[in-house]
């Protein structure tokens, strides 16, 4: 360039502006959502430039591009038989310039077919002429539809590997759909004698078209008859498709996988979780990942993001968007559950409750076989059985367990109801398309990483965001569901409650233990990637409260780069505000818990324990199992329950038990007897109603007043008596038993 004057390069780059904006124009697509069927397209304008390919490698992200696989993939759901008119594909297809001779769209599916069945995807091809950055070019869009309201399909999604129940490089059902694909794709190349070599290609789709167009790209790289160069890749809501190791290599960063991180289909088939690392499945390709509420400025994701997203959202699908604004924890936790659960693919097949086996039939009881997707429309005898079937289901949900739904909704402020909108909104395309739309490339996607706090034992805990607000509650080691504020999470786990919060602030955590002696509570550190996979499980961190003694430490943006939790030990008197602020004091909850034991004696009881921590009483009656009929008892006390550390109590009581003797006696001897008694209990409580417990019992024998009660006709007496005084003297015994 040293040859050319200033004037020189100004005239020049003006004329590639030029030429660029010339080959750039805007096309105004109909858009239909999967969920609003038939109702009038929303027109959107999209930047439609023909230049995108063959100006930068398909290794390089094109938002525009992605903006338009996106449309392509949305209205690959909407109808296509019922009405041509209505077949939005075509439509989008012939806006994009495509002649509608040049459009195959294979959605006639039967899936009782012998060698195809379930393992089957509606997708269409088209082509046309562009005008390249490289010059005259044929260019193949490649449309995969997702997973239709059918049940077919969607037991392909969960075949993993049907064949041999063992773990599998490539997802089972996702390899023979894309085999199918692939065939009839160069099919179609050869009925029109289209050269590979100039051609350029835009595969796209959604969901269950995602991971086939994710595999099928991989695939084509693969078998090195189609230069990479050449294929644009743009998926969305991928799941996993592949064991290999080689998901990783850079030769399949022309695939580009969008995700929601709030979605937890790309989590599935699982990643690594569990230490065993036997599931192990992952996409080919890179990941964008959209900008959250966790890693974003919250005002700026609240008073920017989100109404731009509604601005699309709401034309597309008639009502407004909702975000969980829980970042990755809901994905990530529903990995955490299934690699507990099954923990291998082997597992997911033949464990007692199998997944795959349980999943089918919901997905049989939900969608009605159907032989034909090609239909969006019911007839009216399948409407009408619907409905009826419908109205069966509402009345079964009109018992125990709809009442429990009401009341969690009601103590959550919503969150159910809000939830069954969340769920849908995490994953559906429109969501996609909204976030493409609203926002440049620089602001709709993020790589900030999250991280959790794992809890294990039994504590009180109060987490504080930075404005003083209590966002969550702990109780004796579980989460009190009202007082959880999102963007907040908390769930028990088999390894502890597991805590997450937004990576972009901060939050300050109080740790509490209303106990005599200092509990170990262990703190643990997680760290995840972007895309809501664990990267690192950091070494655990003990602290040690108790009556007097709470420990602070913050969380959220600082735990993006630390192993271990800071925590600060508090004095009493700091304690004792943290305490009655975060409403730390264990609660006197007011139980009544049935009890049976036996004593060393041979004495059974069973009665029930009624009362709280701070005052307790006990009803039980009883009698010596070495020989029935000896005597029978009836026992009152009263009592007082401390916290000794962690699940282990120590109970103090005052009982009087009152006995009447059945065995011969001498005459002058009373059958009917009152025998004072103290029992001192340590308790252990591994479920909050559940416990086993092991007493000390010491029954007091008063000279002339309740001799019979201590007669070996009426009593054993295994261990030997204690004086307490020249009248009194300690018959002590050891009791084993369970509450619940």
């Amino acid at each position: 360039m040293k040859f050319l004057s200033k004037k020189n390069i100004f005239v020049f780059s003006i004329f590639c502006l030029a030429k660029l904006a010339l080959s750039a124009e805007t096309v105004i697509l109909p858009i239909n959502s999967e969920e609003t069927g038939f109702e009038t397209p929303v027109e959107i304008p999209f930047e439609w430039n023909e230049h995108w390919f063959g100006e930068n490698s398909p290794t390089i992200y094109n938002h525009g591009l992605a903006k338009i696989a996106c449309a392509l993939s949305e209205v690959s759901y909407v109808n296509l038989k019922t009405d041509p008119d209505l077949n939005q594909l075509k439509n989008v297809y012939k806006k994009l310039g495509v002649p509608e001779k040049n459009m195959e769209f294979h959605y006639q599916l039967d899936y009782k077919a012998p060698g195809l069945e379930k393992d089957q995807a509606a997708f269409s091809i088209a082509s046309k002429e562009i005008n390249s950055a490289r010059g005259k070019r044929t260019l193949i869009f490649l449309t995969i539809r997702g997973t239709p309201y059918s049940a077919p399909e969607w037991i392909s999604n969960a075949n993993v590997a049907d064949s041999t129940h063992e773990s599998t490089l490539i997802h089972e059902g996702f390899f023979r759909t894309q085999t199918l694909i692939q065939k009839a794709l160069i099919y179609y190349l050869l009925k029109r004698k289209i050269d590979p070599n100039t051609t350029y290609f835009l595969i796209t789709g959604h969901s269950r078209g995602a991971a086939l167009s994710n595999l099928l790209g991989a695939q084509l790289a693969d078998q090195g008859y189609f230069d990479t160069e050449n294929i644009y890749v743009y998926t969305f809501a991928a799941p996993n498709v592949s064991q290999q190791e080689k998901v990783t290599d850079p030769k399949y960063n022309f695939i580009w996988n969008i995700i929601n991180p709030e979605d937890i289909v790309p989590t599935v088939p699982l990643k690594i979780y569990n230490k065993k690392k036997e599931w192990n499945y992952g996409k080919f390709g890179q990941s964008k990942v959209f900008a959250n509420y966790w890693n974003t400025n919250p005002e700026i994701y609240t008073n920017d993001y989100i109404p731009k997203v509604n601005k699309y959202f709401s034309q597309i699908m008639h009502r407004e968007y909702y975000p969980f604004k829980t970042g990755t924890y809901i994905p990530s936790l529903v990995t955490r559950l299934l690699s507990t659960l099954y923990p291998n693919v082997n597992e997911y097949y033949d464990a007692p409750i199998s997944l795959r086996t349980q999943g089918e039939k919901i997905f049989y009881k939900i969608y009605p076989e159907e032989t034909d997707q090609t239909e969006n429309s019911a007839t009216d005898e399948q409407k009408i059985e619907t409905t009826a079937q419908s109205e069966k289901e509402t009345k079964k949900d009109r018992g125990l367990f709809a009442t429990i739904g009401k009341s969690i909704n009601k103590a959550t402020g919503g969150f159910l109801d809000y939830s069954e909108f969340a769920f849908f909104d995490m994953h559906c395309c429109s969501n996609y398309l909204s976030w493409l739309l609203a926002l440049d490339e620089n602001k709709a996607f993020s790589d900030a990483k999250s991280s959790r706090l794992v809890i294990h034992g039994a504590y009180e805990c109060a987490v504080f965001d930075c404005h003083g607000n209590m966002v969550l509650k702990i109780a004796d080691g579980l989460p009190v569901i009202k007082s959880i504020r999102i963007p907040i999470l908390a769930v028990p786990s088999p390894t502890g409650t597991v805590i997450g919060f937004p990576s972009s602030q901060s939050y300050s955590v109080v740790i509490y233990k209303d106990s005599i002696l200092p509990t170990p509570i262990p703190l643990k550190v997680e760290h995840y990637d972007a895309e809501g996979y664990i990267t690192e499980v950091c070494p655990k961190k003990y602290v040690y409260p108790h009556k007097g003694i709470a420990y602070t430490f913050t969380v959220g943006e600082e735990t993006l780069e630390q192993e271990k939790i800071s925590a600060v030990k508090n004095n009493s008197k700091i304690t004792k505000t943290l305490v009655k602020t975060g409403k730390l004091k264990q609660q006197d909850v007011f139980r009544i818990q049935p009890e049976v034991s036996v004593d060393t004696d041979g004495l059974f009881e069973g009665g029930i324990k009624i009362g709280s921590r701070r005052v307790h009483g006990s009803v039980l009656t009883g009698q010596s199992l070495s020989d029935l009929g000896k005597s029978i008892n009836l026992n009152f006390g009263i009592g007082h329950e401390e916290t000794l550390i962690s699940r282990t109590l120590l109970d103090f009581s005052m009982n009087g038990k009152f006995l009447w003797a059945f065995s011969d006696i001498e005459n002058g001897d009373h059958r009917f007897n009152f025998v004072p008694e103290a029992r001192i209990s340590l308790e252990f409580k591994p479920l909050r109603r559940f416990s086993v417990f092991i007493s000390s019992v010491f029954d007091f024998h008063i000279d002339n007043f309740n001799d019979t009660a201590f007669y070996n006709e009426v009593r054993d007496n295994n261990f030997g008596a204690i004086s307490f005084s020249d009248s009194v003297d300690l018959h002590p015994s050891i009791r084993f038993g369970i509450r619940f």
